[in-house]
């Protein structure tokens, strides 16, 4: 046992100071870098779960949704994050060849459908129902085509992150085609993705698929499964998907992102890699 002596309070009280305003200064300093990670007004909204609804969260993911195309395969990804110099994206690797590390990403340019009031349906696993979409929810319209770099990748995880470089000043973003245009990053309306940590059994979700502007959902059936064919822990889920949907994003009824689509069985079952994963990955 010992005693703290007059000088000893004043050293601590110091240490404290300095303590506190070296935590004031970090927590300043972290709140500025989240500030220049995303450009506001660029992260995808989400619903209350009061507001939770399968056509309302497929509008939010659509705007996080782009096709992605290799020189032989086509698949789907989500915009990661939306910084001041590039647009990020996720999405399944498989889709590029051995070697290939570069691809061309498709985004929508925020155009109406028109003024078809066809639907379309999606058939809810969960309890068999389904369901007539409104087309015009999805807003989907134009496309817009842009190089897209691979800048991190896991072969074991078979998950990659493509980079869109974007142009432009301060005043305004935009994004250079493959045509040499260059299109106004806000006239497009695009989002990143708005992620939820963690899916658990019985939640309704649905995987979205820019191709045909629809969606497939379903529900979790396994928010850890072991997939023997992927070597790891995954979300396995009661839903149709098809071959070509690779990279999908898979979200909740509230617009959430809960993960990416990696594979699927003509059985409706599909498995899909966990946010807590993908975040990892691009941490490496």
């Amino acid at each position: 046992m010992f005693r703290i002596n007059v000088n000893m309070k004043k050293n601590i009280k110091n240490f404290l100071i300095v303590s506190i305003a070296l935590l004031m200064l970090a927590a300043s300093f972290y709140v500025s870098m989240l500030r220049k990670q995303h450009i506001d007004g660029h992260v995808s909204e989400v619903l209350s779960e009061e507001e939770a609804d399968y056509g309302k969260a497929m509008e939010l993911a659509s705007k996080t949704s782009v096709q992605v195309k290799a020189s032989s395969l086509m698949g789907s990804g989500n915009i990661y994050k939306i910084t001041d110099d590039k647009i990020v994206i996720v999405t399944a690797l498989h889709i590029f060849g051995d070697g290939e590390d570069t691809g061309v990403v498709v985004f929508d340019d925020g155009s109406s459908t028109g003024s078809s009031s066809d639907s379309y349906s999606a058939i809810d696993t969960s309890n068999n129902v389904e369901m007539a979409i409104d087309e015009n929810s999805a807003s989907i319209g134009g496309k817009i085509e842009a190089e897209a770099g691979i800048i991190k990748k896991d072969t074991d995880k078979d998950i990659c992150f493509l980079e869109v470089t974007l142009d432009g000043g301060i005043a305004g973003k935009s994004i250079k085609t493959v045509a040499g245009e260059s299109v106004d990053l806000d006239s497009l309306g695009i989002k990143s993705i708005c992620t939820i940590s963690e899916v658990y059994f019985g939640d309704s979700v649905f995987v979205y698929d820019p191709y045909e502007k629809a969606m497939s959902a379903g529900s979790v059936a396994s928010n850890s499964m072991f997939i023997e064919e992927f070597g790891m822990d995954m979300i396995y889920c009661l839903c149709n998907v098809s071959e070509g949907m690779s990279g999908s994003g898979l979200f909740t009824t509230r617009g959430y992102y809960a993960g990416m689509l990696l594979g699927g069985s003509s059985d409706s079952e599909a498995v899909c890699v966990d946010v807590a994963t993908i975040d990892e990955v691009y941490g490496q």
